[in-house]
C-alpha cells in the first residue's frame, strides 16, 4: 500500500484540492484507493484574517506486475 498527500495553504476558504486530486486521479487510472483521509486547521493570522491548511491523504494500491 501507498500514500500520496495533497496539502494545500491558503488564506480562501474553497481551495483546489478537488482539481489536484482529480488530475492526479486520471494520471493513474490503474490504482485502487483504499482509503481517504483528510485533516484540517486554522489559525488566525491576523484580526479578521485566517489562515488554513488542509491535506488530504489517499491510501492506494498499484496493480499486480502480472495482473
Amino acid at each position: 500500500m501507498k500514500a500520496k498527500i495533497f496539502t494545500y495553504f491558503s488564506m480562501n476558504i474553497a481551495p483546489p484540492s478537488e482539481i489536484q486530486i482529480n488530475d492526479w486521479l486520471e494520471r493513474h487510472p490503474s490504482i485502487e484507493v483504499v482509503h481517504v483521509a483528510q485533516s484540517e486547521s486554522m489559525v488566525a493570522v491576523k484580526e479578521g484574517t485566517v489562515e488554513r491548511s488542509l491535506s488530504i491523504t489517499v491510501f492506494y494500491r498499484e496493480p499486480e506486475p502480472n495482473a
